[in-house]
């Protein structure tokens, strides 16, 4: 079932909301990270705790930079879906996703059935990747 006019515009708004977030977080940490060089974060005389610490901080800095750009794109394709009206069809089967989850999740690219074994299959560590 396409979604009309009204829902179309809701989910067009989350979509604005969704990237409005993301670019709100990447600004707050881009500043963050310019000061945070590796020297500053293990410091002058350091050990190699100080080392791993300061490694994995920067580690974990470079990977919500990563899940930034991540979600930036899959909003791009989602309003390409949505251009093209079909933001609600299931890539897996071509099923309707359900407005409800698009309200819920708009980057949404599958049914709630075709998620599920998506997940069982390729394990919970690629949720973040619908």
């Amino acid at each position: 079932m396409a979604l009309n006019s009204m829902q179309n515009s809701e989910i067009a708004s989350r979509l604005d909301t969704f990237h409005r977030d993301i670019q709100s977080q990447l600004q707050a940490a881009g500043p963050q990270m310019e000061r945070e060089s590796f020297s500053d974060l293990a410091g002058t005389v350091y050990d190699a705790g100080d080392e791993s610490v300061a490694t994995t901080i920067e580690e974990l800095s470079y990977l919500h930079l990563e899940r930034y750009a991540r979600e930036l794109r899959q909003i791009e394709k989602a309003r390409k879906r949505l251009a093209d009206g079909a933001i609600d069809e299931c890539v897996e089967c071509g099923d309707d996703i359900g407005y409800q989850r698009l309200r819920a999740y708009p980057v949404a690219t599958r049914c709630i059935h075709c998620q599920t074994q998506h997940e069982k299959t390729f394990g919970a560590h690629v949720v973040a990747q619908v």
